[in-house]
C-alpha cells in the first residue's frame, strides 16, 4: 500500500511540474509570436 501511495504522489508531482512547464512554454511562445 505504501508503494502505491508513493507512486501516486510522484505521478501527481510530475503532472503538476509538467503543467507549469507547458504553461511557461506557451506564454513565452505567445510573446515571441506577438513581437
Amino acid at each position: 500500500m505504501k508503494i502505491i501511495t508513493r507512486s501516486f504522489y510522484v505521478f501527481t508531482v510530475l503532472l503538476f511540474a509538467g503543467m507549469i512547464y507547458v504553461h511557461k512554454f506557451d506564454t513565452s511562445f505567445a510573446v515571441k509570436n506577438s513581437q
